[in-house]
């Protein structure tokens, strides 16, 4: 794109965000008083219900890594720069102190302002912030962030997360990686605890990457991830994450979200009574309630169809307040059940169908639908947990060798080392958090 059309682009961006920062100052001005009125009408009821405290202001500080592996993301006009931009506008909501910093081998303070941080994306800007630009140790950039958290506040770093080697063995360096990340995050964890919420994004790339032995490779005009990393308290963290529609960035992909203590009470949940049903039951009073049914019995199986000698149900169950992202509550992978049971679906009440009058009335409390079934003979409790495990997309964006990247498209979506430096912050929240499920119910099965 033309510097012209380039600079007519960013010159209209800041005219948005100069527009939007005001009426978010606006906003919250004329918001306090009311707030301040209304507080003693907040106190009757639970400031928490929705995981999101009303009482606390974070500040933020934007951490961008500016080494030379991140030229290729702001040359021309590109998703990373209207995202990164998009992104500091809404955490302007949020926030009436935002900080926004450059890092390498040392942090950078920017204090020309937000408009001026993001207008001056380029190259040249990167290079004149200063700091080591040729390499950069991933781990001492986490670091050097992580010193930085404190009880009030956000830091958000913007990174490729490429861990460089230099050679050698890389096996034995990626392990050593992971120890050192490990360290690191337990450390912190140690201090106060705090979630990490970590962002994968992708953005076109123009410019130099270096692989594993620190070897430059051209690349062009071509999509490469990148990531934002989120560090603070879990409820600023998770007031983020209902507050910043992510999947409105244009180069939006996943995310994963880690929490010190994650132990959450049953949450409530019912069987059913004909939705997805295949066969028959009745509802076991012993294990039943006016608004709930936790236990079947008298079974028949189904014979309609292919659906003949099978057996199915389905269950309501609230998790809304499950500190986990959605698409790994909706994938049947991350759940645990007994061998004799299939879970077939696991759905958001507001996608579902049309639904009986009965489980209407059910579905009120709930926000999934879970669907299981089985063709075995015997009809054991089913319980049913969900496991603390990696989400798949961290399997998927791992690579241990990036050396062909040039000429395999496959490994242009991956990240090198990324598998070890995820797997280093998962022990140490570990660490302090020694459960290995988010949650378990049971359903009481009698034939």
């Amino acid at each position: 794109m033309s510097s012209f059309f380039k600079t007519l682009s960013r010159y209209l961006l800041t005219l948005l965000i100069g527009s939007q920062l005001l009426l978010a100052c606006n906003y919250r001005s004329d918001r306090k008083a009311e707030n301040e009125t209304t507080a003693n009408q907040r106190s009757d009821s639970n400031p928490t219900d929705s995981g999101v405290s009303l009482n606390k202001t974070y500040k933020y500080a934007v951490y961008l890594e500016n080494s030379g592996s991140m030229d290729g993301y702001v040359r021309g006009t590109t998703a990373f720069e209207d995202d990164i931009y998009k992104l500091l506008v809404d955490i302007s909501y949020l926030s009436d102190t935002i900080q926004v910093n450059y890092v390498n081998s040392q942090i950078i303070p920017y204090e020309a302002g937000i408009q001026k941080f993001v207008n001056n994306l380029e190259p040249a800007s990167f290079s004149q912030r200063g700091g080591n630009r040729s390499s950069s140790n991933i781990d001492e950039v986490l670091q050097r962030v992580l010193q930085e958290n404190q009880p009030n506040k956000v830091n958000v770093l913007i990174s490729d997360f490429i861990y460089s080697t230099g050679g050698g063995d890389t096996r034995k360096k990626l392990n050593n990686q992971q120890i050192s990340i490990y360290n690191t995050f337990r450390k912190q964890l140690q201090h106060h605890p705090f979630a990490t919420l970590i962002i994968k994004m992708k953005s076109e790339f123009n410019g130099s990457y270096y692989d594993k032995s620190d070897r430059p490779i051209a690349l062009k005009n071509v999509n490469r991830p990148y990531y934002i990393w989120l560090t603070g308290a879990p409820e600023a963290i998770r007031n983020f994450s209902q507050q910043v529609n992510l999947k409105q960035l244009q180069g939006f992909e996943y995310t994963y979200l880690m929490l010190p203590k994650t132990a959450e009470a049953t949450p409530y949940f019912t069987v059913l009574n004909n939705y997805q049903r295949k066969g028959n039951f009745r509802a076991d009073r012993q294990h039943s309630g006016a608004d709930y049914v936790h236990g079947i019995s008298n079974i028949t199986t189904s014979n309609r169809g292919e659906e003949a000698g099978s057996f199915g149900f389905s269950i309501a169950i609230n998790l809304n307040r499950l500190p986990v992202e959605e698409d790994y509550l909706t994938d049947a992978q991350n759940y645990q059940l007994p061998d004799a049971y299939i879970l077939e679906s696991v759905e958001p009440v507001d996608d579902l169908g049309s639904t009986n009058a009965r489980d209407k009335a059910m579905l009120e409390k709930a926000s999934h639908v879970m669907t299981v079934s089985t063709t075995g003979k015997a009809y054991p409790n089913l319980r049913i947990a969900l496991k603390k495990q990696t989400p798949g997309w961290v399997a998927d964006t791992e690579t241990e060798d990036d050396s062909k990247i040039k000429t395999d498209n496959t490994l242009l979506d991956k990240t090198f080392g990324f598998g070890y430096l995820v797997a280093g912050v998962e022990d140490a929240y570990r660490s302090v958090d020694k459960q290995d499920e988010y949650f378990a119910i049971e359903v009481s099965v009698k034939k």
